[in-house]
């Protein structure tokens, strides 16, 4: 969990990728330009980050075990 911006909690966050396509004719031929964000999922609030920080923590999400919610 990473500290929110927007309302300056620590609650769970999403990893957004945005890829820009080069369109001919309305047909997506091949990616122009890529953004990454950070949604907070208590208030919404997205921040733009960098690609290096976004694999940071693709990185450090694959490392640590997955929590099961059930018990």
């Amino acid at each position: 969990m990473l500290v929110c911006p927007g309302c300056r909690g620590t609650y769970a966050t999403t990893l957004n990728k945005g890829v820009t396509k080069f369109t001919l004719f309305f047909v997506p031929l091949f990616p122009a330009g890529t953004r990454y964000a950070l949604t907070c999922k208590w208030c919404g609030k997205t921040s733009p980050i960098s690609k290096e920080e976004a694999e940071q923590l693709q990185a450090q999400a694959q490392l640590q075990p997955q929590q099961d919610l059930r018990s």
